[in-house]
This record gives C-alpha cells, sequence and structure tokens, in this order.
C-alpha cells in the first residue's frame, strides 16, 4: 500500500544522512527506513535505482527527472 507522507526533519536528516554516505553523484535515491524497538531510525534500503518513476506522484515529475539527469550528463561532459 502507498500513501503521501511529509517527512519530519529528524527523518530527511536521517534520510540525507544515508545519501551522503553514497559514493559519487546520484540522480535518483530512495531511503526506506523504520524505527527500531528502542525508536532510533534504521535503514532498511538504500535504492539508487529505480525501474518505475512513479510519475503520477507529481504533477512534475517528468521535467524534474529531465533536469537531473541533464545535470548529471553536463557534469559528465
Amino acid at each position: 500500500m502507498e500513501h503521501d507522507h511529509m517527512p519530519s526533519a529528524e527523518e530527511l536528516a536521517f534520510a540525507q544522512a544515508a545519501m551522503d554516505a553514497v559514493d559519487g553523484p546520484l540522480l535518483y535515491g530512495r531511503v526506506d527506513m523504520m524505527r527500531d524497538g528502542h525508536g532510533q531510525w534504521r535503514l532498511m534500503e538504500l535504492e539508487l535505482i529505480e525501474p518505475f518513476l512513479y510519475p503520477n506522484q507529481g504533477p512534475n515529475m517528468g521535467r524534474a527527472f529531465a533536469a537531473a539527469l541533464e545535470r548529471v550528463l553536463r557534469r559528465e561532459a
């Protein structure tokens, strides 16, 4: 089941720390996390490749993806 979720500042900080641990530029990343029995955030999955980009989750997803791809390609050129 999927649903919209607005992450808290604490959730964003944890997710950003996970993404920052990756060496190199990223075009996409998704952090799946959960709280453990002590209430601490734990990383479940750090997905860096997504076969389906969930275009229905935002009206500008195509434009955002194209812009991100262009930025990466310009860095590599």
